[in-house]
């Protein structure tokens, strides 16, 4: 399971990616529109990504074993 932070187009493109090897349970955008195009994007059927615009309730969760920080480099 693991949580994606950076829900732009090279950050869902990430997440794609790295969906092939786990869940993606939650997302993370301080841009609220980015991150509703990721929850659009991960869900599949009854499964539907969590999301958030603070990574510190990321942090708080004890169900997501890796975080992918797609963030831009000012970030």
């Amino acid at each position: 399971r693991f949580a994606l932070i950076g829900c732009g187009g090279m950050g869902r493109a990430d997440a794609g990616n790295a969906a092939g090897f786990g869940d993606l349970v939650a997302v993370c955008d301080v841009d609220a529109g980015h991150a509703a195009r990721a929850v659009e994007q991960f869900t599949d059927g009854a499964r539907r990504p969590d999301s958030t615009g603070d990574f510190r309730r990321l942090m708080e969760r004890n169900d997501i074993d890796l975080v992918l920080n797609a963030t831009p480099d000012h970030w």
